[in-house]
C-alpha cells in the first residue's frame, strides 16, 4: 500500500517541466472525490442518454425504408 509520504517523496522527484502536468492531474484526482451537485435542467447530452428506442434489428441500417414506408415494424 502507497503512503501519502511515498507520494510526496515522488512528487519531489518530478522533474520541473512535468510539474504543471503534474498539478493538473492531482486537480483531476481531487474533483472525483467531490460529489457532483446537479442544478437546473438536465442538459440535452443527459436527455439523450436516457432515450430508449424499440426498434427492429436492422433499423439503424434501414431506417430510411422505415420512414417512408417501404418497411414496417412487425
Amino acid at each position: 500500500m502507497i503512503t501519502r509520504e511515498q507520494v510526496k517523496t515522488g512528487i519531489d522527484l518530478v522533474e520541473e517541466r512535468y510539474l504543471e502536468e503534474l498539478y493538473s492531474l492531482i486537480q483531476d484526482f481531487q474533483q472525483l472525490s467531490q460529489p457532483v451537485v446537479k442544478v437546473g435542467k438536465m442538459s440535452l447530452w443527459e436527455k439523450l442518454r436516457t432515450v430508449h428506442i424499440q426498434a427492429p434489428a436492422d433499423f439503424s441500417i434501414n431506417h430510411e425504408a422505415y420512414l417512408n414506408g417501404e418497411k414496417t415494424f412487425d
